[in-house]
């Protein structure tokens, strides 16, 4: 998935076909405003919570223990919900993803980010039991877009996309990637 309009769109839309019968979609992305944007997309009928860096200490406070009191350990999970947030999704927080979406960033950063998904053991949807990730802002190999470029060296981002493979296996591949 790359950064255009119609392929937020294309993220929304996936993630909301992922949990069609249940689970809890993550979308972590690079940027406030990218995060805002893809907010803005879900569905009236499927709960979203959105965590960024540009809330204040006391607020962003508030929606982590809601995250936490949602789909942290031994939580009731609601049927249904999409997290969408930036980089402070991939700290401290001990929250678990059915399905993860994560924007291209240093392979250390999305080993974190993937830290999130499938953290408990509990039931998932069966569609669901697999742990999937999604890798999305590439347009193209060297193209990230200007938002991830921002925040990430473009190396870094060209690195990560030539080493990641479509299956990783962790722990063991983490070493290597690292």
């Amino acid at each position: 998935f790359g950064m255009g309009s119609e392929v937020k769109y294309g993220i929304i839309n996936k993630a909301v076909a992922e949990i069609e019968d249940g689970g809890i979609a993550g979308i972590v992305v690079n940027t406030v405003k990218r995060a805002q944007d893809l907010a803005r997309l879900v569905p009236e009928n499927i709960e979203v919570l959105l965590l960024h860096s540009a809330y204040l200490a006391p607020e962003r406070e508030k929606i982590e223990e809601r995250l936490q009191a949602k789909i942290g350990k031994g939580a009731t999970r609601p049927k249904k919900m999409i997290v969408i947030g930036t980089q402070v999704l991939e700290q401290s927080l001990d929250i678990d993803f059915d399905v993860l979406f994560t924007d291209i960033a240093p392979v250390d950063l999305i080993i974190q980010r993937i830290g999130r998904l499938h953290r408990h053991k509990i039931s998932r949807p069966m569609h669901l039991a697999k742990p999937t990730v999604y890798i999305t802002g590439i347009n193209s190999y060297g193209d990230y877009g200007k938002g991830n470029e921002f925040i990430y060296e473009k190396y870094l981002l060209m690195k990560t996309d030539h080493f990641l493979t479509h299956k990783i296996n962790i722990p063991n591949d983490v070493s290597p990637l690292v």
